[in-house]
C-alpha cells in the first residue's frame, strides 16, 4: 500500500498521477460501516492504493512530482 486516499476527489487525483506515469495500481476500500446523519453528505471514503513492491518507488516519486498545465 502506497497511500490511503480519503474522498474521490483526493482518490482521483492520485491516481491520475499514478496514470501519467504509467504506472499500475489497485485500490481497496476497507469496510467502514455507515456514518452518522450528520456526516452523510461529507464524502469520507479511504480508498487504499497499491502497487507492486517493484514499482514502489517509482509511485512515490509520481505522488511526490507536481504536475503543470502550462
Amino acid at each position: 500500500m502506497i497511500y490511503s486516499a480519503y474522498g474521490n476527489e483526493e482518490y482521483f487525483g492520485i491516481v491520475a498521477k499514478l496514470k501519467a506515469e504509467g504506472l499500475k495500481y489497485r485500490t481497496h476500500i476497507p469496510n467502514r460501516g455507515f456514518d452518522n446523519r450528520v456526516d452523510r453528505f461529507k464524502d469520507h471514503t479511504q480508498f487504499d492504493i497499491y502497487v507492486k513492491k517493484e514499482d514502489e518507488h517509482l509511485a512515490v516519486k509520481a505522488l511526490h512530482k507536481r504536475y503543470s498545465n502550462h
